[in-house]
């Protein structure tokens, strides 16, 4: 069972569909955008429309910064290329990593304030430990040769870069 985030002080929560809601008037005003937008299986090019459309709402309406959840297929691994280049990357994944390697460009080229953090390969369930480390550009593995965060971690993450920026027109990302 997913849980809904809840407003608290200093957080709204806002769900829109993003492709066919006027996104001005949702976001006038906020301080900071989190687009955590996953596209679903059939279509997954909406994901650069959704994008397209959320940095012209961010420069239209003002807002400082757009916090974008990347996808790790976008990540490089040290001397070997990128995620998704690699010969054991799932084919049934690349459609959604090719989505999320063009909305990284599409960000990376706006003039807007933007940061995009990405979780590694394994992102699961797990306990809030706040033990991990931070990168840039390349997928970070464990002592156990996994590239893990869990959800939990992540989010205290993305928590620590809206509170505390540290990352503009960046990419990090982060696991054990």
């Amino acid at each position: 069972m997913q849980k809904k985030v809840q407003p608290e002080e200093r957080l709204t929560v806002v769900q829109a569909d993003a492709l066919n809601d006027d996104l001005v008037p949702i976001i006038q005003g906020a301080d900071v955008v989190v687009n955590a937008y996953a596209p679903g299986w059939d279509d997954v090019t909406v994901l650069i429309k959704e994008t397209t459309k959320l940095i012209d709402a961010v420069k239209s309406t003002g807002v400082n910064r757009l916090i974008h959840v990347g996808g790790a297929g976008t990540l490089n691994i040290e001397g070997s290329g990128r995620v998704i280049d690699q010969p054991w990357f799932p084919e049934n994944w690349k459609g959604i990593a090719q989505a999320h390697v063009d909305a990284f460009e599409i960000i990376k080229n706006s003039t807007i304030n933007w940061t995009v953090l990405t979780p590694p390969t394994y992102f699961e369930v797990g306990e809030r430990t706040g033990k991990f480390r931070l990168g840039e550009d390349n997928l970070i593995f464990g002592p156990d040769g996994k590239a893990a965060i869990s959800y939990a971690d992540f989010a205290i993450a993305l928590a620590d870069e809206i509170e505390t920026p540290k990352n503009i027109k960046k990419r990090f990302t982060l696991a054990y």
